[in-house]
């Protein structure tokens, strides 16, 4: 069932994938969201220089992140040339975002991203 996946990896990711020129495309990591969160609603401004975005129910699984509890996931990968290899990834449970501090209530938010150069994005 789908419902088993929830919280799975632990994070949801932002990617940035070109449009035009030579990489076309592909796919870049751009950012990942608290633990049991979603990202959504990606919108820019009008002059491109910020972006918006929703980080909905962090903690949506495991609620609070108590004590900064964290488990280790073992994770079945391949190398891009399809060597097969583990991957451990120590995986917070729950969310204590955005303060971060041991037993905190996670909180949902609109996040706005800027460049420090203040140019387009």
């Amino acid at each position: 069932s789908q419902s088993n996946l929830r919280g799975l990896y632990g994070n949801s990711s932002i990617w940035f994938m070109p449009t035009s020129g030579e990489n076309l495309g592909k796919a870049y990591l751009f950012g990942f969201g608290p633990m049991e969160c979603e990202t959504t609603g990606p919108f820019f401004s009008r002059d491109q220089q910020t972006l918006f975005l929703s980080v909905q129910h962090p903690g949506e699984v495991k609620g609070i992140r108590k004590d900064m509890a964290f488990e280790s996931r073992k994770f079945a990968m391949r190398t891009t040339n399809g060597k097969e290899f583990t991957q451990t990834r120590k995986v917070p449970i729950g969310s204590n975002w955005p303060s971060r501090k041991p037993n905190d209530s996670p909180k949902p938010a609109v996040v706005a991203i800027r460049k420090i150069d203040n140019t387009a994005i």
